[in-house]
């Protein structure tokens, strides 16, 4: 591939890293929830696919990334270019899978390290792409018909410096209130721009309804940050437990917290799904990168159910995320042959 080509591939190939580093996680929580010592090796198998998926598709972004002027350029497309997001977000997803998974086949402090390093690797470059990408976008915008769901892709981005703290938090008791800190607060910026674009969307949606097919799967974003404010919630919640640094019972308000996400996400997957059958029978929705948007969003709402579910195990709940879980394999693996078909999009 030439410099050129690669500078200018689709922004949205990252969302293959974030949906196999979800996928690992998924799977390694399914192993907490059922006991199945062979769920880990294929948590750690997805681990390393994932991590090879992040350093075969850097090239792609590496100029980019080390250029502002073509990083602002790229990021001013008010179509696609908040989905460059998904650079950050795919590294910070892999650091939380290496502090969650990693641990099973290498020493844990190996693990955490790598966890550590990514995660400030990846909460840097995610505070520079939103800045880069706020400031851009209000120059290049089409008005409210530019809004998209991919505009969401930022807020989950900064959001999952939470995820990828976490695993961090008890096995470094000393530091444990700086680290919650800062999760919290990544946690809270995320929340906030969450919900500045999604009444953007919900505007957008009411005044110019029709979406281009191009466009049709980030109708599926909104579920990510519904997912991962509650997983972020639960699990920061459980290392401040661990270190001390909270009492036991406001693990119940996680939870609490948590279940309202999920609430969101469930409507929101109601509500996107009678228009992307729509978008389906009128032909317009065509592969492309961006149909990776329909693997780490559900994926991201399954993981909070399965944090719910490790808090207060429920048979009825264990029996509705096994086959989700296995319905998102089976995606992964479509998406991954129709990505393969299509290597330089």
């Amino acid at each position: 591939m030439t410099p050129d080509t690669a500078e200018h591939a689709h922004p949205g190939w990252y969302g293959a890293v974030m949906s196999t580093a979800v996928l690992a996680i998924i799977t390694h929580d399914e192993r907490v929830i059922w006991g199945a010592e062979w769920l880990d090796w294929l948590a750690f198998a997805l681990l390393l696919t994932t991590t090879a998926l992040a350093l075969v598709l850097a090239p792609r972004y590496a100029r980019t990334m080390m250029r502002s002027g073509a990083a602002r350029s790229r990021l001013g497309d008010p179509d696609t270019g908040s989905m460059l997001a998904t650079v950050p977000a795919g590294i910070l997803l892999l650091a939380g899978a290496w502090g969650t998974v990693g641990p099973i086949a290498i020493p844990a402090g190996a693990a955490l390290t790598i966890d550590a390093v990514l995660a400030v690797f990846g909460a840097v470059l995610a505070l520079w792409v939103g800045m880069l990408w706020s400031t851009s976008t209000g120059r290049g915008s089409k008005g409210l018909a530019g809004v998209n769901g991919s505009w969401l892709i930022p807020p989950v981005c900064t959001m999952l410096v939470a995820t990828a703290i976490a695993p961090l938090v008890v096995p470094n008791t000393d530091f444990a209130d700086v680290l919650l800190l800062v999760g919290y607060a990544f946690l809270g910026a995320g929340l906030v721009m969450f919900l500045v674009m999604m009444a953007l969307l919900v505007a957008r949606l009411i005044l110019d309804p029709d979406l281009p097919g191009v466009l049709a799967p980030t109708m599926w974003v909104p579920l990510a940050p519904a997912g991962i404010f509650g997983i972020a919630t639960i699990r920061l919640t459980q290392g401040a437990i661990g270190a001390g640094v909270a009492d036991p019972s406001t693990i119940d308000m996680a939870a609490v917290l948590a279940a309202l996400g999920l609430g969101f996400g469930l409507w929101w997957a109601l509500f996107a799904g009678v228009d992307l059958a729509r978008m389906r029978r009128t032909g317009t929705m065509t592969f492309q990168p961006g149909w990776w948007a329909f693997m780490f969003p559900p994926a991201a709402l399954l993981l909070s159910l399965l944090g719910i579910e490790e808090l207060f195990p429920n048979d009825h709940l264990k029996w509705i995320s096994a086959p989700l879980c296995l319905a998102l394999l089976v995606l992964w693996g479509y998406l991954g042959v129709k990505s393969l078909r299509r290597p330089t999009a």
